[in-house]
């Protein structure tokens, strides 16, 4: 009987936008749970601090001339930047989390990650269950960043009720939702500019809803708490909603949810990101072939699903 033997001792890398992101340290352990299994490693590499596509630069380049890595995956900072980066690679590259854009998708043997265009809807159905007759929806996202971007677009997408709606569109009454000027936010992935912008959100602009596409203002619970407590019964009377799109659901973020200062989570298991990204690594490190995309699921949990102790799925995404 003929056997594929796999090779032992192979070596793997994930390259993320930050090796201090909680969600990318989740990813980390996935890969070396999986991994492990097969006498295999897989370790971060990156910059620590903010994202910065300079240091994500550095060390894809750094892990390409130590040719100790059987195959490397990256979440992708800047497309166009990070592809010079591998342009020489002699390793098997794949991306995770965050996939290239354009021209240079095909530099990549396969993403693993979540469906952006369904995370974007998801969130969107979260802020059409919570406010039916829409209102003004203030967004925030971090600029020059592909799948966020796709995230937005399919959150206006959904809103609006038109699948022709073009990206960097904003919302005008589509659907009964209006994005003010000052919207959307680019967080910077910075806490003070967050938590300033959040603030504004509500106090200087007036929006009826703050929909953030990733997790930056729950990098400071603390923070968060202060920022928002003084709108705390117009949270709890839903005339003012949050929706944050998170990694993994905290039990501080629970505890926000109880509270009524957040109405609902989109979340996406980044340890199941990091076990997927390693399979493809190891079959395209063997000279196996790999699916060009492989989604993971998203979750949603609402406010009053952690009270009753249930989490909701990931509702069907709309057609693209």
């Amino acid at each position: 009987m003929n056997s594929i033997v796999a090779a032992e001792g192979m070596n793997f890398a994930l390259v993320g936008k930050s090796i201090d992101d909680q969600n990318f340290i989740d990813a980390a352990q996935g890969c070396q749970e999986a991994a492990a299994l097969n006498a295999d490693t897989c370790v971060l590499l990156g910059g620590h601090g903010d994202s910065n596509a300079h240091l994500q630069y550095n060390a894809i380049e750094t892990a390409l001339a130590s040719r100790q890595y059987d195959a490397i995956a990256i979440s992708v900072t800047k497309s166009e930047f990070i592809a010079q980066a591998i342009s020489q690679a002699r390793i098997p590259i794949l991306t995770f989390d965050s996939p290239f854009s354009g021209v240079d998708k095909v530099l990549s043997r396969g993403y693993v990650g979540a469906d952006n265009v369904a995370f974007g809807q998801e969130l969107a159905l979260m802020a059409q269950e919570l406010k039916p007759n829409g209102g003004c929806i203030c967004l925030m996202t971090v600029n020059h960043d592909p799948n966020l971007a796709d995230r937005i677009l399919a959150v206006r997408r959904t809103l609006s009720g038109q699948k022709s709606f073009l990206d960097g569109q904003r919302l005008q009454g589509e659907g009964g939702w209006y994005e003010p000027e000052r919207c959307p936010w680019n967080s910077g992935d910075n806490v003070e500019r967050t938590m300033t912008q959040l603030s504004n959100t509500f106090n200087g602009i007036g929006s009826d809803v703050f929909l953030s596409v990733g997790a930056w203002p729950m990098n400071d619970i603390d923070a968060f708490r202060d920022t928002v407590e003084i709108y705390n019964n117009e949270l709890k009377t839903h005339k003012k909603i949050i929706i944050i799109g998170v990694g993994k659901i905290l039990p501080s973020y629970k505890a926000l949810l109880k509270e009524h200062l957040v109405h609902a989570y989109v979340s996406i298991d980044f340890f199941e990101i990091g076990r997927e990204t390693y399979r493809n690594m190891k079959k395209a490190a063997n000279g196996e072939s790999i699916a060009k995309t492989t989604y993971t699921k998203n979750e949603i949990v609402r406010s009053n699903s952690i009270l009753e102790n249930t989490t909701k799925k990931a509702a069907t995404p709309i057609d693209k």
